[in-house]
């Protein structure tokens, strides 16, 4: 049963991985991102995960 669950996790998670990578510029083209920024919004989002939970921080005691 571990096998299974281990296997539909990591089947399911590189799909979302793929199809981020594959899909998300070509729609940001669409819908009238042009070059540049889609490279900044792909550049910000692993400079958000390191950052984000610095920033909740405060919040926890």
């Amino acid at each position: 049963m571990l096998f299974f669950k281990l296997s539909a996790f990591y089947f399911f998670y590189f799909a979302a991985v793929g199809v981020y990578i594959i899909f998300m510029p070509k729609v940001l083209h669409d819908i009238g991102y042009n070059a540049f920024d889609i490279g900044i919004i792909f550049a910000l989002a692993p400079l958000m995960r390191f950052a984000t939970p610095f920033l909740f921080l405060k919040h926890i005691e």
